[in-house]
């Protein structure tokens, strides 16, 4: 395994590969996210901030996983009730780290790759930051798109010492549903830890 660091400007150098991996992972459940491209580039442009990170780790040359993440403040304005939350708890912007996503090609998971590429991206940031955030995407219990047997993951978050915020992020994003796709709101939790 060979793990490389992207910082700032630099991680547009990875977009592609993000990008790819986004739009191969997250069209499964549950975030069911049918984008494109150009809501990729679209996307990719959160990354061009200081103090962005992405990692990738590959193995023969080729890329499996990556996690990415900026500071928290340049998301700051999406979430009121977040914030306002997150201050109740004597926690300031400047002080999170956000924690984009971990995505591994399947074949490639449940092997310590995802967790070793959080404690790499943790172990970058906690000089300069206290907390880390990540949000999980979270649907009803009777979603009639979900796989059956499938059971959310969030034990792996609290186990990890990440505690949920009462209050969630309501997202937008094209849904690939059985019926076809459209527009949606989708609920994210937030989780939040001491780093």
């Amino acid at each position: 395994m060979e793990y490389k660091v992207y910082r700032d400007e630099n991680t547009i150098e990875k977009f592609q590969f993000l990008a790819q991996i986004r739009l191969e992972e997250f069209v499964k459940f549950p975030y069911l996210y049918q984008g494109s491209m150009a809501e990729e580039k679209e996307y990719a442009k959160e990354y061009q901030v200081p103090g962005a990170i992405l990692i990738t780790c590959s193995v023969a040359g080729e890329d499996i996983g990556v996690i990415s993440g900026y500071p928290y403040q340049w998301n700051q304005g999406k979430s009121a009730e977040v914030e306002a939350e997150l201050a109740t708890m004597g926690i300031a912007m400047d002080e999170i780290y956000y924690i984009g996503e971990v995505i591994l090609i399947e074949k490639y998971r449940n092997r310590g790759i995802g967790k070793q590429l959080e404690k790499m991206l943790v172990d970058t940031i906690k000089k300069d930051y206290k907390y880390a955030l990540v949000i999980t995407v979270e649907r009803s219990l009777d979603d009639p798109d979900r796989p059956e047997g499938y059971h959310y993951k969030n034990g792996l978050r609290e186990g990890t010492g990440f505690k949920r915020l009462k209050n969630e992020i309501i997202y937008h994003w094209p849904v690939k549903r059985k019926s076809g796709i459209r527009e949606e709101e989708n609920v994210v939790s937030v989780w939040v830890k001491p780093i």
